[in-house]
């Protein structure tokens, strides 16, 4: 299958930004949770971490998370076999 994803048309990217401010990265993570949006891309530990607080059933993948076990986001780096993206 061919995919064409056009910001606005097919897709819509939900920009949130806590400007150096770790204080405010929980309530963003909620804020994305409750838009029930369908994937979360976060860059560094700190989102990662509300991220994984906030929500068990939306995808997150993560961005300059240099060892996501070690730091506790993930049990294992094993891919999901249950997971269906159809």
């Amino acid at each position: 299958m061919n995919s064409v994803y056009v910001e606005g048309q097919t897709v819509t990217i939900e920009w949130k930004w806590a400007n150096e401010k770790i204080e405010k990265i929980a309530g963003l993570a909620t804020e994305l949770v409750m838009l029930n949006v369908d994937v979360i891309v976060a860059p560094g530990k700190p989102a990662n971490k509300a991220l994984k607080d906030a929500t068990s059933t939306i995808p997150i993948v993560m961005a300059a998370v240099g060892d996501p076990v070690g730091v506790g986001l993930v049990a294992s780096l094993a891919r999901r076999v249950e997971t269906s993206l159809d």
